[in-house]
């Protein structure tokens, strides 16, 4: 393959950083799989507030090159839409996740909870038909 078709077909990712402000646990787990796929010649583009990341944007140009500040339109924007969609989406979304969710947990915990036949308990199951 030639370089050029590589440079094309390189794996990348966008960390999208739009709620960092402080370095909490959160952050920092985060900064250290970007640090581990950067080792591994992986392109990485972070995306950041354009406001509050003073604490953030030093890290970030110590494990990358590529920055992107950026503003999120649908926060700024919200005045141009319907508090009553916003909270209706919100709303939504939790629903069907939390249901999905709770499904899931409840198939997940009835599976761990029915009792397994006294043959499939034991290690070596013994024929009955042998003496």
């Amino acid at each position: 393959m030639s370089d050029s078709h590589e440079a094309r077909t390189r794996t990348r990712v966008i960390v999208c950083g739009g709620g960092m402000v402080i370095i909490s646990e959160m952050e920092r787990l985060t900064f250290e799989v970007v640090r581990s796929l950067r080792s591994k010649g992986v392109a990485v583009h972070f995306i950041l507030n354009s406001w509050g990341n003073e604490r953030i944007h030093p890290v970030v140009d110590e494990i990358i090159g590529m920055l992107a500040l950026v503003v999120f339109w649908m926060s700024l924007f919200l005045f141009e839409r319907s508090w009553v969609r916003t909270m209706g989406l919100a709303v939504t979304l939790l629903v069907y996740v939390g249901l999905l969710a709770f499904i899931a947990d409840w198939f997940l915990r009835r599976s761990a909870r029915r009792p397994r036949p006294a043959f499939a308990r034991t290690r070596h199951a013994r024929s009955s038909a042998v003496p």
